[in-house]
């Protein structure tokens, strides 16, 4: 995924992480390690940009373990984490899509029977619709 003149780079893990690099140089702007080490990472959408040209990237976050996932929202130019989901247990994602008209993040699980929405700017679920 590419933003003016920066690549996110991914690594599903475990450990999983992100990575902010820039594109002319190939320096590393910044890493971000996904907690707990044992997630790993299903996928990335964004960037969402505001008027102030500040953004966010969407990350899908699968904890393994507990059957359990979350969606997180990490600053562009940064790598911090902006927002965090709250816990979507017994589900692990797929995929993400980023529907920037509507400012919403779509999220899919492995089995494709449930589509999880939620606000991009804090992370809110708005609705979830299975079957």
């Amino acid at each position: 995924m590419q933003v003016r003149d920066h690549v996110y780079v991914t690594a599903a893990g475990p450990p999983a992480r992100v990575y902010g690099v820039h594109t002319k140089s190939g320096s590393r702007q910044w890493e971000f390690k996904v907690q707990p080490s044992s997630a790993t990472l299903a996928d990335l959408a964004g960037p969402l940009e505001d008027i102030r040209g500040r953004g966010t990237v969407f990350m899908a976050v699968n904890q393994p373990a507990s059957n359990s996932s979350f969606v997180q929202g990490l600053g562009i130019s940064s790598g911090k984490v902006t927002w965090q989901s709250a816990a979507l247990n017994s589900t692990q994602l797929a995929e993400l899509e980023l529907r920037v008209q509507h400012n919403v993040v779509l999220a899919t699980n492995a089995a494709a029977d449930c589509i999880i929405a939620f606000d991009a700017h804090n992370g809110t679920q708005l609705w979830n619709r299975s079957g």
